[in-house]
């Protein structure tokens, strides 16, 4: 290319950070941001400005927030800036066929999912609900349908014993952000070539809600594992006990051998492990196996180990918590 290429970002959330820190330490520094407007947040109700605003704004760049960006103003706003493409991660906001056709080389977008696995919104937490082997981030050109467009590069990240949604999101954005970088200057330069994804492949994600985290003991130990692991931190796992909120923020299924019993689905039980010097731990019976509670925080109270909890709570050994 002869000219300089003119970069636009566009991102929102803590995911979109790293993105726009590769692209400032890069040849292709953005000409301007786009992210949401300013929301209230926090008792006060106070508007809180977005992560990558923040970040925006102390790199000294122009910063755009429209509230969509069907209207005429902001689709003229971005032809005045001539865009060479357009990068977005973690954005929020739907980009109509007029906006998308602005960039002669295309909006491209970072996915934490191999796509067409896990499209739409919530592809981490759904990578572990699924128990996939690994996880990964994709980078792909945005067109009409959502992260339906040609991929023009992946990379396959394993996903770590014990790893949380919060934990692996985080390690996506920087692995993303890297990726991005690589492939935008393999895009601009003309070296790739877009592959069509196999919609026949595809699975679909959701919007979770604060009822996804309720925990329910009829299932195996190992699938109470991942859904614990992948509501952590939002919405988080939760019980009740003694009809109040019980969170369950660490959980680990134990292998068969620590079943002998077959503990009833929801029942709590000790435990011991013969490695284990620390005493008997708290699990409670799956629909498969036992899920040994590591931390826990019952509603009002600091999180504490279940052993801790255990101490102060003599009827939790014995009790049957939702199934």
């Amino acid at each position: 290319m002869t000219q300089k290429p003119r970069i636009i970002f566009c991102g929102t959330a803590a995911f979109a950070v790293p993105t726009l820190d590769a692209l400032m330490a890069s040849e292709r520094r953005p000409v301007a941001v786009l992210t949401r407007a300013d929301r209230p947040a926090g008792r006060g109700r106070r508007a809180r400005r977005s992560p990558v605003k923040e970040r925006a704004l102390q790199y000294g760049l122009d910063v755009h927030e429209p509230r969509s960006l069907r209207s005429a103003a902001d689709a003229e706003w971005l032809r005045e800036r001539e865009p060479t493409a357009i990068v977005t991660a973690a954005y929020g906001l739907i980009f109509p066929p007029d906006v998308l056709a602005i960039p002669p080389r295309g909006a491209l977008n970072v996915h934490p999912s191999l796509l067409p696995r896990h499209r739409g919104p919530a592809p981490v937490v759904w990578t572990l609900l699924e128990g996939d082997d690994n996880a990964g981030v994709s980078v792909f050109l945005l067109e009409e349908g959502v992260d339906t467009g040609p991929v023009l590069g992946q990379r396959v990240v394993p996903i770590r014993a014990g790893e949380t949604a919060g934990e692996l999101t985080d390690r996506l954005a920087h692995i993303g952000a890297a990726l991005l970088a690589e492939t935008l200057s393999g895009w601009l330069e003309g070296a790739l070539t877009p592959a069509p994804q196999d919609d026949s492949r595809a699975v679909q994600s959701r919007l979770l809600s604060k009822a996804d985290g309720e925990v329910r003991f009829d299932r195996s130990a190992q699938e109470l594992e991942r859904h614990i692991l992948a509501m952590t931190p939002w919405p988080g796992a939760y019980t009740t006990l003694s009809g109040k909120q019980l969170s369950i923020r660490r959980a680990v299924a134990l292998p068969p051998e620590y079943d002998p019993r077959g503990a009833a689905p929801g029942t709590v039980v000790r435990v011991r492990r013969s490695e284990d010097g620390g005493g008997a731990g708290i699990a409670v019976g799956a629909g498969e196996g036992l899920l040994e509670l590591l931390e826990v925080q019952a509603e009002g109270r600091r999180a504490m180990t279940a052993r801790e909890f255990a101490r102060g709570r003599p009827d939790f050994i014995g009790a049957t918590l939702p199934s």
